[in-house]
């Protein structure tokens, strides 16, 4: 398309085909079909969009002021220490700023598993987790968390296969769609599975 479009006696710039480059592995990038009809999704997004205005100034200049602070590396240096103590915001901000902490032995998968598929309240979800536990419980797991009280857990798949064939279990209506990365707080503060002992915890879960 360049080419075509050169003028002539300039020199022409080509470009190596993909399949030179990477191959058949298309990395980076990210593809989503949004099943669902953009009108309807309108408000949503001018909601947020109005939600947001009054902090974007002050956003893209924080984003601003954090570049130049990478950039120059004894700056740089310094902010990650701050960031490692939590010296910095909002990370010493406890009111502000949370981080889950993983559940390491509170909780047996079995345990997790039968909590999501049982007292979950709403019946897509429920029927989400009873379908990846049943039919793909090879593939997939539950890790738990604890985020500020409540016990959250988070889809962990290890096969596409399983995301590429969920519609299938979506198109009655019965079942909630799957994301990746998905993560589904489960139980209000006051759960008894979190009451009876103080958890062990791991590194905290990936934002």
């Amino acid at each position: 398309l360049l080419d075509r479009y050169l003028e002539p006696g300039h020199q022409a710039q080509c470009f190596l085909p993909h399949g030179q480059t990477q191959g058949d592995v298309l990395e980076g990038f990210v593809l989503m079909a949004l099943d669902a009809d953009f009108d309807e999704m309108s408000g949503l997004v001018a909601n947020y969009n109005a939600t947001m205005a009054p902090h974007l100034d002050r956003a893209l200049a924080a984003a601003r002021q954090l570049g130049d602070r990478c950039l120059d590396p004894a700056q740089a240096k310094e902010l990650l220490k701050l960031v490692e103590q939590k010296q910095i915001e909002p990370l010493n901000l406890p009111d502000v700023y949370h981080e889950p902490e993983r559940l390491k032995s509170i909780l047996s998968s079995e345990a997790v598993w039968a909590l999501a598929c049982e007292q979950t309240q709403s019946n897509r979800l429920k029927m989400l987790f009873k379908r990846l536990h049943q039919l793909y419980g090879h593939s997939a797991s539950l890790q738990p968390y604890n985020y500020r009280g409540r016990l959250q857990v988070q889809v962990h798949v290890r096969d596409d296969e399983v995301f590429y064939g969920w519609p299938l279990h979506t198109n009655d209506g019965s079942t909630a769609p799957l994301f990746r990365g998905m993560v589904v707080t489960l139980y209000p503060e006051d759960d008894p599975a979190l009451s009876l002992h103080k958890p062990d915890r791991e590194a905290a879960a990936p934002s």
